[in-house]
């Protein structure tokens, strides 16, 4: 990103005199090989030329006269979109009605392929409450990408979605004295795990603080009641799972841990129905080396 200055190839041969007589010109150039930008130095003059033939012509007329055509110039983009020329001079000029002289210039495009875009994402800021209020705990931030890469662009450090633990509540020392234990709130009730013949939904309130040096013990973190008392039909009864429940926090926040996620059994097979897919999934997280 920073300036990039002009960069000019060597000058080429000097051209064919443009006249064999009454005055001419031949011209020697020197492409562009780095074009400048963002301030860099700009580009020194890439033509130049000189008197020749400058010897009397006939009276008579005189036909345009062309050199062969040079070699094509080298690409002005490498990607993106570019342009090769090539040149061919005039060696006489036309006089007296004579024959006028074709096109001297000719170009193609060239560089056409598309350039590299490197991925850009980053992690996010850590998310809902820290599972400690004090001596340190853990939020879960997620991976962004907000450019994909193309072509031979450099890829991503992680995928878009990846989840990541963040400590927090590092610097909030926990008191010397009884620490009781602090529960939050209920979640809602799970879906019940079966339509009929008798199932459970769960609630749960995870341990914010955890008691130590004595401090009142945890009450219950978990509670189920009974639902989907109904009778179930004779027939077969094919297995029912709930919708996956969200990624858990990974279980190290480095050296290598994992993340699970589940889907519970709403209707579990009866009378030769279908059987249950796999109700958990894990996957690995956490995978930097540890400081």
């Amino acid at each position: 990103d920073g300036p990039v200055n002009c960069e000019m190839s060597r000058w080429t041969e000097w051209s064919m005199c443009s006249a064999t007589c009454g005055g001419g010109t031949q011209e020697r150039t020197r492409p562009v090989l780095v074009a400048p930008a963002n301030g860099g130095l700009p580009c020194p003059p890439s033509q130049f030329s000189k008197a020749c033939g400058t010897q009397p012509c006939p009276d008579g007329p005189v036909n345009c006269e062309m050199s062969r055509w040079t070699e094509w110039s080298m690409c002005s983009a490498t990607c993106g979109g570019g342009t090769q020329e090539r040149t061919r001079p005039v060696l006489v000029a036309p006089a007296n009605g004579g024959l006028p002289c074709p096109p001297s210039q000719f170009s193609k495009a060239c560089g056409t392929q598309p350039c590299p875009v490197d991925c850009v994402g980053d992690w996010g800021p850590g998310v809902g409450a820290c599972s400690a209020t004090c001596g340190g705990g853990f939020q879960t931030r997620t991976f962004t990408i907000t450019t994909e890469a193309s072509g031979s662009g450099a890829a991503c450090t992680a995928a878009a979605g990846e989840t990541q633990s963040l400590e927090c509540n590092t610097d909030v020392p926990c008191p010397d004295g009884p620490v009781n234990c602090e529960m939050s709130r209920w979640t809602e009730w799970s879906m019940c795990s079966a339509t009929c013949g008798g199932g459970t939904q769960e609630r749960t309130r995870p341990v914010l603080v955890a008691p130590a040096n004595g401090g009142l013990p945890c009450p219950p973190s978990q509670f189920s009641k009974a639902c989907g008392t109904q009778p179930c039909p004779d027939g077969p009864v094919n297995c029912e799972m709930s919708r996956w429940t969200e990624w858990s926090m990974c279980s190290a926040t480095c050296g290598g841990g994992t993340q699970e996620r589940t889907r519970p059994v709403l209707v579990a097979p009866a009378n030769g129905g279908l059987p249950c897919p796999p109700s958990q999934f894990s996957k690995a997280c956490g995978t930097q080396p540890c400081p």
